[in-house]
């Protein structure tokens, strides 16, 4: 079986011409088989079509603007500018956002990708030229030194039941250079089935989650479901943690869907 899906030349190129950014004629197009968000996007694992490649890499440039849009409303007069930092994309999955990160700024050198699934992160580091390493379920049991200037976390807070979507958040917190920033994005509450409120498991004010996702069983629903929290939650938890400062919030900031968060380093001057 081929590791990668096969996209044909002329619609390489239809691709490449649809996307925005100035990046667009070196970005690489690869798509591993295993790629869970494209397989999703294009039915679930039936056969792909235009439609799907189209919208997976439209998407994945999609959540790099979000980001940068993120970090540029979040930067304060004077202060360095955030695209000289390290950056780490966790949670990256295989690479949707990952290929545009490495390519909008000449960033290969500065990118370094995690993941629960170790094909997924040896993926983006041969495709890509990130660096990488793998994560753990559990976020104790990640042992990890380097601290990053921006750490971006795309879609994990919107699955993560409620001790874990804690530890993990003061996890990757603690991955922070002192004047780091993290941008996460979360479910709003706004995007709860109005339909389906029995399956929530309503444990704590403003946070709601089901056991429920798209991993085809890889993640078990206890652990890894849907997520859907408040701008109240999240804000309440980060100045209990004592992890950081909430300094934006954008409601449907990410695509026009998950809600974003920026977090500055409680150490920044």
């Amino acid at each position: 079986m081929k590791s990668v899906v096969d996209i044909k030349e002329d619609l390489r190129k239809k691709i490449l011409n649809s996307l925005k950014g100035d990046y667009k004629g070196n970005v690489v197009l690869s798509i591993n088989h295993k790629d869970e968000m494209y397989l999703y996007g294009s039915g679930r694992g039936k056969v792909s079509d235009e439609d799907a490649f189209m919208t997976y890499f439209r998407i994945g440039e999609r959540i790099l603007d979000s980001l940068v849009m993120a970090l540029v409303n979040a930067q304060k007069p004077g202060a360095p500018w955030w695209g000289d930092g390290t950056v780490l994309d966790f949670a990256s999955g295989y690479g949707r956002c990952t290929r545009f990160l490495t390519k909008k700024f000449g960033w290969e050198n500065k990118v370094t990708v995690s993941d629960i699934d170790p094909m997924a992160v040896d993926f983006n580091i041969k495709s890509f030229g990130v660096k990488g390493f793998y994560s753990t379920k559990l976020a104790d049991d990640l042992k990890h030194d380097e601290k990053y200037d921006t750490i971006f976390v795309c879609s994990l807070f919107t699955h993560l039941s409620l001790e874990h979507w804690k530890q993990w958040y003061k996890k990757i917190y603690s991955l922070l250079s002192p004047n780091g920033t993290l941008v996460f994005s979360t479910h709003g509450l706004h995007l709860r089935p109005a339909e389906d409120r029995t399956n929530f498991d309503f444990t704590e004010a403003g946070f709601l989650f089901a056991k429920r996702n798209e991993t085809k069983g890889r993640l078990k629903g206890d652990y890894y479901g849907s997520t859907f929290v408040s701008r109240e939650f999240v804000s309440n938890f980060v100045r209990q943690s004592g992890c950081g400062d909430l300094v934006k919030y954008y409601r449907k900031g990410l695509c026009d869907f998950h809600d974003l968060y920026v977090i500055k380093n409680k150490l920044q001057k």
